[in-house]
């Protein structure tokens, strides 16, 4: 009786993936489908000029090549962003109040993260505090 021969080490993928895609698998050669950007993200304020406790709404648009999977809202206090809040569902939407703590201006931004974990950021809008 003779002995079966094991293939060579370079055709066992090649056999792999045959065998795989014969019985309904399929052949995942990796990579991420086009998705290496990150989102971009706009926001928009509901009023460019408000008086200290008015509250203000924050709409933002984001798209990606992905999927966007939530969007975050700042607000800057001195040096800091300050989370307003998370929203994961489109219309993405928030609200702020402007403070009354003697500054001139809020400023808001947010930013959007896609489902590869990367994050864009919007610019910067300012209200005037009046």
């Amino acid at each position: 009786m003779q002995a079966m021969r094991r293939p060579a080490p370079a055709v066992m993928p090649l056999l792999a993936a045959a065998l795989s895609t014969a019985c309904g698998g399929g052949v995942w050669v990796g990579g991420t489908w086009g998705d290496d950007d990150a989102p971009v993200v706009t926001v928009a304020v509901s009023a460019r000029e408000a008086p200290p406790g008015t509250v203000l709404r924050l709409n933002a648009a984001a798209r990606d090549d992905g999927w966007v999977t939530g969007v975050s809202f700042y607000r800057i206090d001195g040096e800091r962003a300050v989370l307003i809040a998370r929203d994961r569902d489109p219309p993405y939407e928030a609200a702020v109040a402007v403070p009354d703590d003697g500054r001139a201006s809020l400023r808001v931004f947010a930013d959007a993260t896609d489902d590869l974990g990367q994050v864009g950021t919007s610019a910067v809008e300012s209200v005037t505090i009046r």
